[in-house]
């Protein structure tokens, strides 16, 4: 009696080992299968970074004479540089071609369209912004002001799709939630850019960003950066 009872306690033992081996064995291979999905999705996103990237360097490299004369207009350097935070916190140089009048940083503060609640802050600079010179007007309307951040992408700070990389002011409000924005790499272009830009407040800016983080994949890459051209050309919420 007690010998049957010991020897179906041993299969049981034997069964359950087996079990979970086989669990284990499905577990690594999902682990291996998940790594290797967002190793060659970084792969596959940062060449075409540099793809997209390159072309457009080069396009900057064409527009740079113009753009230069028509910011030496207005007295000041010719590029404008600002620093913002990108993926997991750490902080970079953003560079732009310069906008706004000399000094203009100064009277940041006084200009911004917000209150210091994160659900009301609007992010961007207000249409009106009176720091905005007559010549930088024109390159916010044409985005052309964006184009100095190509080299970001090719440096890699940045990509050519993601959520827009913030200031370090406009951390310090994040609630645990809008920090998440930050656990991927921030980008040139993404749904805030093809829904309305400036226009677009924080919540919705939010809700946007998680559902690029949520759909990550090089085909919604794509399509963002062909959704971007017409957006940009039609000027909605640039400013």
């Amino acid at each position: 009696m007690n010998s049957v009872t010991q020897e179906k306690s041993i299969d049981e033992l034997l069964a359950e080992l087996s079990a979970r081996r086989r669990y284990n064995l499905w577990q690594d291979c999902r682990m291996c299968l998940w790594q290797w999905h967002t190793h060659s999705f970084d792969i596959a996103k940062r060449l075409l970074d540099l793809a997209i990237g390159s072309a457009g360097f080069l396009v900057f490299l064409c527009v740079l004479p113009f753009a230069a004369l028509l910011v030496k207009r207005s007295k000041g350097p010719v590029f404008y540089s600002q620093v913002r935070v990108k993926q997991n916190g750490q902080f970079y140089r953003c560079y732009k071609f310069r906008s706004m009048m000399e000094g203009a940083e100064e009277r940041q503060d006084e200009i911004m369209d917000h209150n210091g609640q994160e659900d009301r802050c609007r992010f961007h600079k207000k249409a009106d912004d009176p720091r905005i010179t007559k010549e930088g007007r024109f390159l916010r309307s044409t985005s052309i002001d964006e184009f100095p951040q190509f080299w970001n992408v090719l440096r890699g700070d940045i990509s050519i799709v993601g959520p827009r990389s913030p200031l370090p002011s406009e951390v310090k409000m994040y609630t645990p939630d809008g920090r998440k924005r930050l656990d991927v790499i921030g980008g040139l272009t993404c749904y805030w850019q093809t829904h309305g830009r400036s226009d677009v407040l924080f919540p919705e800016h939010l809700k946007f960003d998680k559902q690029y983080i949520k759909k990550a994949s090089i085909l919604q890459d794509i399509e963002l950066v062909g959704m971007t051209i017409p957006a940009v050309l039609s000027r909605k919420g640039a400013c």
